[in-house]
């Protein structure tokens, strides 16, 4: 008869014990897993997630102050853009995010620029911070975010662009996978005027900035063509592994040098981490008309050469040469002479244009080779040269 009664004591022990452990564990979870992240500035307000893995039977679903998201903007000298894209991103939609924190990078930046920041940033509903970056170039500044950022997400954004409402969230979204470490989103050119007839191939994407590989996500390699810097995000173990990005890649005052992003994810690759491109992630660039000249043209495919010898010199110099450049370039140049006399013969005005700028970029290519390589074996002051 007392078997029951012992059974019954020993089950309310247990469920006491059991509901002491839990109340333990979340307990400890509040105090310690979820406590807010040392050195962060600025007023921190609780937000409430979704059930946090591995706490959800604790009922541990409010994290304080935990910045999850960090959304970088460099900036140089842009006023009404800077705050028309500053706006932009108070906007964005931010239902079932984590804190986000707007990083703007001031870049030698004068007096009216930081004024649009300041006022931009009293709106902004997170922690807003400006940060000075001196030295000008956008690798520089890209290179303070990288130094500054306090999240587990790194995500950069131009200062002259506007997004889809859905832009963070879509971003963000992609690193539920644990596999992915860099995500590239679309872009979408906003055209001041209608394109040239002669602007019919996908070879002018980059001079309009428009990044658009279709309407699924895909796994990139280093064989496609990687995401573009306007629009791209990665975790703090890829920054922490791959460094910094390079200052002779990207833009200088006075240049349209370009590349640095694609340089820094083929590094990222290389190093194993995942590179997906997100087609829901939507940016809009703004495209003047002056950008769909034929001079500016000129002048984008001569500095995006000296990027692109820059970025792949230790490969393209172990390559057979003639006359101090790869030998592959001579082909490559007559090939553009021939179809610019073929193009010029038959009347076609966009062949002509493209077998043109290709010439261009080619002999700029095979120049900035030379000087590399000049530079390479200068002698030291011990007299011997650089390998």
């Amino acid at each position: 008869m007392a078997t029951p009664k012992i059974a019954r004591s020993c089950r309310k022990r247990i469920r006491s014990r059991t509901q002491y452990a839990n109340n333990t564990i979340a307990r400890v979870c509040r105090i310690f897993i979820l406590r807010p992240r040392r050195g962060i500035t600025g007023n921190i307000s609780s937000h409430t997630l979704g059930p946090s893995p591995g706490c959800e039977a604790y009922g541990c679903s409010v994290i304080v102050g935990k910045i999850v998201i960090s959304v970088a903007v460099p900036t140089h000298n842009r006023v009404a853009p800077l705050e028309e894209s500053l706006r932009d991103l108070i906007r964005q939609n931010r239902e079932g995010l984590p804190e986000v924190e707007l990083l703007v990078i001031l870049n030698n930046s004068p007096a009216e620029t930081r004024e649009v920041v300041q006022r931009c940033l009293a709106g902004f509903p997170g922690i807003a911070r400006a940060v000075e970056e001196p030295t000008p170039g956008l690798s520089h500044a890209r290179n303070r975010a990288i130094q500054e950022f306090q999240g587990d997400i790194l995500i950069y954004t131009d200062d002259d662009v506007v997004r889809d409402p859905g832009w963070l969230r879509a971003m963000v979204r992609c690193f539920d996978d644990p596999t992915v470490g860099c995500v590239g989103g679309r872009i979408i050119p906003r055209l001041a005027c209608p394109l040239p007839h002669w602007f019919d191939r996908p070879y002018y994407n980059g001079v309009i900035v428009k990044y658009d590989l279709g309407d699924e996500p895909l796994v990139l390699t280093e064989q496609d063509s990687m995401p573009y810097g306007a629009n791209m995000a990665f975790r703090r173990e890829v920054v922490e592994k791959v460094g910094a990005f390079r200052s002779d890649l990207d833009l200088l005052p006075g240049t349209r040098l370009c590349g640095g992003e694609t340089e820094y994810l083929h590094r990222a690759a290389q190093s194993g981490f995942r590179v997906l491109y997100c087609p829901s992630a939507i940016t809009y660039h703004p495209i003047g008309e002056e950008r769909l000249s034929r001079a500016y043209v000129r002048e984008w495919f001569h500095d995006f050469a000296v990027s692109w010898v820059r970025m792949n010199y230790s490969r393209e110099k172990t390559f057979p040469r003639l006359a101090g450049v790869p030998r592959h370039l001579f082909r490559r140049v007559f090939d553009d002479a021939f179809g610019w006399c073929k193009a010029l013969l038959t009347f076609k005005t966009s062949d002509r244009i493209f077998h043109a700028t290709e010439f261009l970029y080619h002999i700029t290519y095979a120049v900035e080779f030379r000087r590399l390589n000049g530079d390479q074996e200068k002698p030291d002051d011990d007299g011997s040269t650089e390998p």
